[in-house]
């Protein structure tokens, strides 16, 4: 029906019934698709929970027991417990506690390019080095890099080898040549809008150990702690005992805040979904939404009960009766959106008259809360033109930034922080020659046998040779 009302939408017919018909079908696909994720997300929680896959899944937490309640009422058929302000506030608080993990896992990334540069002179002796390095030529292995970048002739590989080699590499620059190439990729958004200039310095300020997410100070503190022993190390005088330990904090740190950051995921998932429940109500339940429902009730009453084996493998064989259904909703999905900003921008003013506002900004509403970008904002902004004033302040803002921020660190950490930063650039080559002689520059300047085996056991991975010979 849904893909008939569109088709006389499109071809003008009948408007202000269709308009109506095509809100009315397009909820109606929402609230199912609300209960089938949540059958599953729910069954997978419980499963994670009580495999001990993701001991974080396990653990008590507000944001937890606030969906499993929506979820008692869903169960039930009774109304929500919840207002949509309620379900706002704790989605926002999962959204901030993702947003500390993912700094955390940021920071991370950078000790471990730096711990990984220190491996090889810590784990093996010098004779091992030189064996490691026999054959290594610097003219012959530029050339094997060179090579691998421009493998084929399609543009966006091309770029992604390129920031993979450029990721990896020994980084011999000068500060002042690493600020102009900064300072040059951010004046490539001169002519766009801020929207984009404010996200491409977000992810430099994240790449850069620079960002300070809101409620860094409340969530997760254990970790700021920790995290900070790999700040103030002196890597440059490290021991082998000093650098073990922090090898062993990393692998432990990386393990928890992976599983933290898939719970959060899971979480907000089950509350966008509970969201998007809420706000397309329906009584007309077909025989997929009474299967979705008898899931999350029996999904319940395995949280709730003292349930064996085999009560978990009867509520897994009920999944069955949802196989396909999900791929089939997600593709009702796509043709309702497709259509939808069409249909507001055509016809607004009916929308408006035939009192269809609330019903169509609800569907804006989920298709935000269905999305693939599960943490999406949920609050419009409006996107203004990049000034030469505000270009001019966010750069030296940035810059003066990651100056100081250089002043607290050992030089292997600027370096990888430097490395991560140029990964993350616009290509700032004019030829294939200027990727060359950077590399070969690179190379050139590095007189580090650790860092050399670090990188070519990397690259080694990207080019697909496996173990070094």
């Amino acid at each position: 029906m849904l893909n008939d009302v569109i088709k006389d939408i499109s071809k003008g017919k009948d408007i202000e019934s269709n308009l109506s018909a095509y809100a009315s079908e397009a909820s109606k696909v929402y609230a199912k698709s609300a209960l089938v994720e949540l059958a599953f997300e729910y069954f997978l929680a419980y499963d994670t929970s009580e495999s001990g896959m993701n001991p974080f899944v396990a653990e008590p937490s507000p944001e937890k027991d606030f969906i499993w309640a929506a979820l008692s009422d869903v169960a039930e058929g009774r109304t929500v417990r919840y207002s949509e302000e309620d379900i706002r506030e704790v989605r926002a608080v999962l959204s901030e506690k993702m947003e500390v993990i993912t700094t955390y896992v940021d920071r991370l990334i950078v000790y471990e390019y730096v711990l990984n540069r220190l491996e090889a002179g810590f784990t093996m002796s010098e004779e091992e080095m030189e064996e490691a390095l026999l054959g290594y030529n610097k003219e012959e292995y530029s050339k094997e890099l060179l090579n691998y970048i421009f493998s084929d002739n399609d543009q966006a590989a091309l770029n992604d080898r390129l920031h993979d080699v450029l990721g990896q590499l020994p980084v011999r620059m000068s500060r002042m040549h690493y600020m102009e190439l900064i300072k040059n990729s951010l004046g490539l958004y001169s002519e766009s809008d801020t929207d984009s200039l404010d996200g491409y310095i977000y992810m430099l300020r994240t790449v850069a150990m620079l960002y300070e997410p809101e409620g860094i100070d409340k969530h997760f503190a254990d970790f700021a702690e920790m995290i900070e022993e790999f700040a103030k190390a002196d890597y440059s005088h490290m021991d082998k005992d000093y650098y073990t330990i922090l090898s062993d904090r990393l692998s432990g740190l990386a393990n928890d805040v992976r599983c933290i950051s898939d719970a959060l995921m899971v979480y907000q998932k089950m509350i966008n979904m509970i969201y998007m429940y809420v706000i397309n109500p329906s009584d007309d339940y077909d025989k997929i939404c009474e299967t979705a429902v008898d899931i999350i009730k029996a999904v319940n009453d395995l949280y709730n009960t003292d349930a064996d084996d085999a009560d978990f493998y009867e509520v897994e064989g009920m999944l069955h009766g949802l196989e396909g259904v999900p791929e089939r909703l997600y593709e009702q999905k796509l043709n309702m959106e497709a259509v939808y900003e069409d249909i507001v921008n055509t016809h607004g003013d009916i929308i408006l008259s035939c009192g269809l506002k609330d019903s169509y900004d609800r569907l804006g509403l989920s298709s935000l809360l269905y999305s693939s970008s599960i943490f999406v904002s949920l609050e419009k902004k409006e996107t203004k033109a990049v000034t030469e004033e505000y270009l001019a302040e966010v750069t030296d803002s940035l810059l003066n930034d990651i100056k100081t921020g250089f002043k607290k660190y050992d030089r292997y950490v600027i370096r990888a922080v430097m490395a991560l930063t140029l990964s993350n650039l616009p290509i700032f080559f004019t030829d294939v020659e200027e990727v060359l002689v950077y590399i070969e520059s690179s190379l050139e300047k590095c007189g580090d046998k650790s860092e050399l085996i670090a990188l070519r056991e990397i690259m080694n991975d990207f080019i697909g040779y496996g173990d070094m010979a």
